[in-house]
């Protein structure tokens, strides 16, 4: 039976979900075939190939959503952030701008343009923005985003929960980096239960951010209780995801050695090592 539209939106959600950007891309593909004027679709495949570090790509595709809905704010915003990767601040400045057109009430819009504003070392205009932002919400979710890490930094978790809580009510763009640093808060003051829930909310959020190493936080809480198949598990699953990121083979290794799997253990502290020396390597190239 041949499939909808509707059904290779919806395979394509559940793989984005698994963090399969390529797969996800295939399928938002085959949906635009049968259904080439949903801008929503052409933003998901945008999304996908963003994560993927396809920043031009990613451009086309939400050029494509705003030409048929010129008011997809997401889509702007989104753009903006691949602007803003390739270097061009003016372009990412400028999407930003349209975000605040389009919705005169989103102080996100005027908060980021005050960001890159700073990236350009332009303080007159960051200051605008800035300045625009706080008379529509005096303090935004990344204010209390900041603040939070602040209070971290100070070891006043419970205040640091407290600011976490409302960046996410305020905005929940940057729900995914309140959630990890919520369950941070949490591991540090022994709520291993609840720290679990929070990088599991962040994952939820976006599975395509930090994905790798909300996986080993799980795995790091799940050892602490003792359970040390999930935790092994989880680390496994934040290896999945990032292959080439020494610290995790690390810390998998030492678990297995932990369990008694000597063998299996040191060979993941080999390959920690291999893979920090390359890194090391590259740098110095």
């Amino acid at each position: 039976m041949k499939k909808s539209a509707e059904q290779y939106i919806r395979e394509g959600w559940e793989f984005k979900m698994k963090g399969k950007r390529k797969e996800a891309i295939e399928c938002f593909t085959k949906a635009l075939e049968l259904k080439p004027h949903d801008d929503n679709v052409y933003a998901l495949r945008g999304f996908c190939k963003y994560a993927l570090k396809e920043y031009i790509e990613a451009i086309h595709d939400y050029s494509a959503a705003i030409r048929i809905n010129p008011k997809n704010s997401m889509a702007y915003y989104h753009r903006a952030e691949c602007k803003e990767n390739l270097g061009d601040f003016k372009g990412a400045v400028e999407d930003c701008l349209k975000m605040t057109e389009i919705d005169p009430n989103d102080a996100f819009g005027y908060s980021h343009a005050a960001y890159i504003y700073f990236k350009l070392d332009d303080e007159k205009a960051e200051r605008k923005m800035r300045l625009k932002s706080k008379k529509i919400t005096p303090m935004t979710s990344d204010d209390f985003y900041h603040r939070a890490i602040d209070k971290k930094s100070e070891k006043k978790y419970s205040e640091a929960i407290e600011d976490l809580t409302t960046a996410m009510e305020c905005h929940l763009r940057g729900a995914c980096i309140s959630a990890e640093l919520l369950g941070e808060c949490k591991e540090k003051m022994g709520l291993y239960n609840e720290a679990i829930m929070d990088y599991m909310t962040a994952i939820w959020i976006n599975p395509d951010d930090h994905t790798n190493f909300n996986y080993s936080r799980i795995a790091r809480c799940k050892e602490i209780l003792g359970d040390l198949d999930e935790a092994l598990a989880h680390y496994s699953k934040a290896i999945e995801n990032s292959p080439d990121y020494f610290r995790t083979y690390e810390e998998r290794g030492k678990l297995k050695i932990k369990m008694g799997r000597i063998v299996e253990g040191n060979a993941d502290i080999q390959k920690s090592i291999s893979l920090k020396v390359i890194g090391e390597k590259n740098k110095r190239n």
